[in-house]
C-alpha cells in the first residue's frame, strides 16, 4: 500500500511489482504506516488551521491496534486511539523537535516511540506509559509518552 501525490491510496503486489486495482477495502493489514485511509482520516488538522495534505509525514499503529502515531510539519509527535476516524480526534502532542518531524514508529513491544526530524536531525526516543494520568493541558486517552 502506498499514497499517491493525489492522494489517492494504491495498492501493489510485492512480488510483481504490478498495481492491484480491485478493492481492498476491507482487507486486515498487519501494520499501518500510510497516513490516508479511514481508519486515519481523524489524525488530519481541520483545513481552516492552515493545513494541507503534506502536514503529516508518517504514521504508525502500534503493534496492539490500540494506538497511532504521527510525525508532522508542525515539529509534533501526536498519539491517537486507533482507529482514529472523527475530525479534531483526541489526542496527546509532544513536542521536542526543533523543525519538522519526518517519521516516527512504535517499539515492537510497544513501550517506545523513536521519532526523527528533519532539519534538527535528531533522533527521539520516548516512553510509552499506558494508563497513565494525563499531563495538565493535554487532551484525550491515549497513552502517555515521555521524552
Amino acid at each position: 500500500m502506498s499514497n499517491s501525490q493525489s492522494y489517492e491510496i494504491l495498492y501493489w503486489n510485492a512480488a510483481t511489482g504490478a498495481q492491484i486495482k480491485e478493492s481492498m477495502r476491507d482487507v486486515q493489514w498487519d501494520t499501518w504506516t500510510c497516513v490516508l485511509g479511514f481508519p486515519v482520516m481523524g489524525i488530519w488538522p481541520l483545513d481552516g488551521e492552515g493545513a494541507h495534505g503534506t502536514d503529516v509525514n508518517s504514521v504508525d499503529r502500534s503493534p496492539s491496534h490500540k494506538y497511532v502515531v504521527t510525525a508532522d510539519d508542525r515539529n509534533q509527535v501526536k498519539l491517537f486511539n486507533y482507529p482514529c476516524v472523527v475530525r479534531q480526534a483526541p489526542n496527546r502532542m509532544y513536542r521536542g523537535h526543533a523543525s519538522h518531524v519526518l517519521h516516527v514508529r512504535f517499539s515492537p513491544d510497544e513501550t517506545h516511540l523513536v521519532s526523527v526530524g528533519g532539519v534538527d536531525r535528531a533522533i527521539f526516543q520516548w516512553r510509552v506509559v499506558p494508563d497513565h494520568p494525563p499531563p495538565q493541558g493535554n487532551v484525550g486517552s491515549a497513552p502517555y509518552a515521555q521524552s
